[in-house]
């Protein structure tokens, strides 16, 4: 007989999933306070997102430009019949952080580089799913994610801009896990330690609309 005991992976998790979540908080609110409202809206399928652009820095010879985003993908199925219904939710947030590199600029056109790291944090619910089960998907889709990609806009004014932005994303999950093991032969225990890996790629494309006030 085995027993996976996975609660010390799913305290890393949560750890790992607050971290990132007070990251993104603590950053949104600082661009607040500092009154740097400058924003962009990207939509597309299936994620869309609203983004906060920050100041101008300068990296040697670069312009780099901080960002902070949050983003939303959902998914419900619901029957509705005489004798059974169902419904089964699951509502995904993705808090992300990142960097702009300014790459050109050709008249009102102007082009950049971009790299995010983000997180999923799901929200689950389900008709016939016990509160176990919907903790179980919840570990199964809380992620780490890295985004890289390229994007253009045009300024058809100094305060606004439609562009578009192509990227590679790669969600990454790692859970470390134990075996226990029972010989009743023997009347030994054995622990096996091992880590589950899993990676996925997409590609994502997006139309952004991008406001300037500072």
């Amino acid at each position: 007989m085995s027993d996976i005991n996975q609660e010390q992976a799913k305290g890393k998790t949560k750890m790992k999933r607050l971290i990132m979540s007070l990251v993104s908080i603590i950053v949104l609110f600082s661009t607040v306070q500092a009154g740097l409202f400058n924003s962009s809206f990207k939509i597309g399928n299936p994620v869309s997102s609203y983004q906060v652009i920050l100041g101008e820095r300068s990296l040697q010879d670069k312009i780099i430009i901080p960002v902070v985003g949050m983003g939303y993908f959902g998914f419900l199925n619901k029957q509705d019949g005489s004798d059974n219904d169902y419904d089964f939710s699951v509502k995904l947030l993705l808090p992300s952080v990142g960097v702009r590199m300014l790459d050109n600029k050709v008249g009102s056109l102007n082009s950049y580089y971009l790299g995010e790291l983000f997180l999923i944090i799901p929200f689950v619910s389900g008709s016939e799913l016990s509160s176990s089960e919907e903790e179980d998907i919840k570990d199964g889709l809380d992620l780490f994610g890295l985004k890289v990609g390229y994007g253009v806009e045009n300024y058809f004014s100094e305060s606004f801009s439609i562009g578009g932005e192509i990227s590679l994303n790669w969600i990454y999950l790692s859970i470390d896990a134990e075996a226990y093991d029972y010989d009743y032969e023997t009347g030994t225990e054995t622990i096996d330690k091992y880590d589950l890996i899993t990676t996925l790629g997409a590609t994502l494309v997006q139309i952004t609309f991008s406001y300037y006030f500072n």
